[in-house]
């Protein structure tokens, strides 16, 4: 299931896609779309000079015809208007002379409705209803409306026909944080009991982790063992020390370049999840939560008792 905000990020894209294009460009977004949604969709090749016969698409069970208009800069202004209540009834003649059992007309446009169309529109809708020899249900989808039936599909689908969401800067940590986002994501699946206490206050304070970040990493560490189970059941044994390899490359760089504990912290959640990984609420904790292992276990930052030990151990050199 999408968070809310990923579904908003989705149909921002869908709208810049449904708006921007023009002519046949148009029509193959919206067939793409209605074939995802509807496998058994069809979208006729034209045939000489009949064309498509007013089909631009049809729904699976044969009950819906779809038409499609994207709008033209080429149309003049003034004259826009009227050229797509002149279209629409076009088309719409077109589909009952040659698809007669048809059910459903559906008009797709990223035209402005304005008074002449929306004026046709009426008309023909009442005639249509009116006919009791031809009854023919007859709409007018936008933007909003074809989104109605594309959200209903999950990220994997949807990044189909829409730029893909976003994730991880690389696919380094991909598969673990995903494998723990599903657990986020699953409200029937029973965490298992965490270990007790919290990442360790002596090395937060001791490299100066600001209080959101603590908090951060207390969320996240409620699936350590989830982390530890993941690791457990993978096939490759070294897994878990390539991944910490990995990330503590990616500390020792940033600790070069970064000013404080806070911007390495920041760059380190990208790196793992991605530049929006707080718009999808499971993947923000899962990367929280994989951060603050690595952290807890010591394999980025640096831990104030070893640091106490070495300093001694130099000052004991240095002495004698």
């Amino acid at each position: 299931m999408l968070d809310s905000a990923w579904r908003e990020w989705y149909q921002n894209e869908h709208e810049r896609e449904f708006n921007i294009r023009q002519g046949n460009s148009f029509e193959d977004y919206v067939s793409k779309v209605l074939k995802l949604v509807d496998p058994e969709f069809i979208d006729p090749d034209p045939m000489g000079s009949l064309g498509d016969e007013g089909c631009d698409g049809l729904s699976g069970d044969g009950k819906t015809l779809y038409a499609c208009y994207g709008k033209s800069a080429k149309t003049i202004q003034n004259s826009r208007d009227a050229y797509t209540a002149q279209k629409m009834e076009i088309d719409l003649t077109k589909a009952v002379r040659n698809w007669p059992d048809i059910q459903t007309w559906c008009f797709i446009t990223n035209a402005p409705i304005g008074p002449k169309t929306a004026k046709k529109y009426k008309e023909l809708k009442q005639h249509f209803q009116s006919d009791i020899s031809k009854r023919l249900n007859i709409q007018i989808w936008n933007s909003q409306s074809l989104w109605q039936i594309l959200c209903k599909l999950d990220d994997e689908r949807l990044s189909q026909v829409l730029p893909p969401a976003p994730h991880a800067e690389d696919t380094k940590f991909q598969d673990v944080v995903e494998a723990i986002e599903r657990i986020g994501n699953d409200n029937t699946y029973t965490l298992i009991e965490s270990r007790i206490g919290e990442v360790s206050p002596q090395k937060m304070e001791y490299n100066e982790i600001s209080p959101m970040n603590k908090i951060a990493f207390n969320e996240g560490r409620q699936l350590s063992p989830e982390i530890e189970k993941w690791f457990d059941l993978q096939s490759d044994a070294n897994l878990y020390d390539v991944k910490a390899r990995l990330i503590r490359k990616r500390y020792e760089k940033l600790s070069k370049t970064c000013q404080d504990s806070d911007e390495i912290l920041e760059n380190l959640y990208v790196y793992v999840g991605g530049t929006d990984f707080r718009f999808d609420t499971s993947r923000k904790t899962a990367v929280y939560a994989v951060v603050s292992y690595f952290f807890d276990r010591c394999d980025i930052f640096k831990d104030p008792y070893e640091h106490k030990y070495l300093q001694a151990g130099d000052s004991d050199a240095a002495t004698n």
